[in-house]
């Protein structure tokens, strides 16, 4: 079967984030291909691109290393013999290679219209405005993805952590809403990667899976959360810091943040942020130097003090435009869709080295 090289180099590498590389079932490792698609799935996310090819299994990553020593712009396999023979050039290989029938699980195939959301701009704008809010620990289940509530009016996207809620809420009328459920992370990172938004792409909530699909390439995972119980906190903990007047966030933050983080160096860049008088000051000390600025605020605001990772805020920053600032939170809004809260944290505590210097504390 003659295959252009750059066309079947592309559609493996967009179906390789879901081949596995550390497990004990081999068949977890392969390309599958049913002679339409090519076809990947590493025991939670799947992948299905568009790949005319001879139906077979084939190891995934001797495959992908061979098929970067060519440099024909045609290449030609097929089954010969019991084996799989690939012509590059003058050169003639043989792999082994498993039936198509063996490929490991079955991508679904059933009707997915009933609960399908179009993935518009606006969803994916969504999804990429929440997507930096991620636990390192991954202690609940609402900590593994992105947790979408729908319904008729339109979605309301949460991402959190132990120190920070994400909120958006995307206005569309959905005839028939799919249960509360959550988008892993793994996922959402291959449709944000991969799937071209537009009237043909959707995504939808089957009875075993999630699916997203523009046509080109198909993403599923079998990690499927619908935790309504659980999700129903986080309208609840974002609702709590709304009612307070706003101000606008100085234009010079972005800046004055990025220079703390230089003069963390190795440490941690935690930020102290003060509202005082009408006046925002931020001030951080560390090894390699200190920072005072002050910024005037334009509209009043109740004198408030809190301690934040500067990371944190310079994410959230640039799609927000006002702020109200609590001794116990900092509130970054933008527009009345878009919400970030991010508690007050303390810098982990350091202990001191023989030599007197701080050390970062273990545990």
């Amino acid at each position: 079967m003659e295959l252009k090289r750059k066309n079947f180099e592309a559609a493996l590498a967009a179906a390789k984030p879901a081949l596995a590389s550390k497990t004990l079932i081999e068949d977890m490792k392969y390309f599958w291909f049913d002679g339409k698609y090519v076809y990947t799935y590493e025991g939670g996310l799947g992948i299905r691109v568009k790949c005319p090819m001879v139906p077979c299994g084939l190891p995934g990553k001797t495959l992908l290393d061979l098929i970067k020593t060519a440099t024909q712009d045609t290449l030609f396999i097929d089954i010969v013999d019991k084996a799989c023979q690939i012509q590059m050039g003058r050169s003639k290989l043989t792999m082994a290679f498993r039936g198509a029938d063996k490929a490991i699980w079955e991508f679904p195939k059933g009707d997915e219209s009933k609960n399908a959301l179009t993935l518009s701009e606006d969803i994916m704008e969504a999804l990429r405005k929440v997507a930096f809010v991620r636990a390192d620990k991954r202690l609940n289940v609402l900590h593994q993805g992105v947790n979408v509530m729908a319904s008729k009016a339109g979605l309301s996207l949460y991402a959190t952590d132990d120190f920070a809620l994400a909120t958006v809420a995307v206005n569309s009328k959905l005839k028939n809403p799919p249960p509360n459920f959550v988008l892993p992370w793994d996922f959402v990172d291959q449709v944000l990667a991969q799937i071209e938004p537009g009237e043909k792409s959707y995504m939808a909530v089957l009875e075993n899976c999630l699916v997203a699909d523009d046509g080109t390439i198909r993403i599923c995972t079998n990690r499927l959360d619908v935790t309504d119980k659980q999700m129903a906190y986080l309208p609840k903990a974002a609702a709590r810091h709304d009612g307070g007047k706003e101000i606008k966030i100085p234009d010079t933050m972005i800046t004055v943040l990025e220079r703390v983080v230089v003069l963390a160096g190795t440490e941690d860049p935690y930020v102290r942020l003060t509202v005082e008088e009408g006046k925002l000051r931020t001030r951080a000390k560390f090894a390699q130097g200190n920072i005072n600025h002050i910024d005037s605020l334009k509209g009043k605001h109740d004198d408030a003090s809190g301690m934040f990772e500067a990371n944190r805020l310079l994410k959230a920053l640039p799609h927000v435009g006002s702020m109200r600032l609590t001794d116990g939170a900092l509130l970054l809004s933008g527009g009345e869709e878009l919400r970030y809260v991010l508690a007050q944290q303390a810098p982990p505590k350091r202990e001191k080295d023989e030599g007197g210097k701080k050390k970062k504390k273990k545990g």
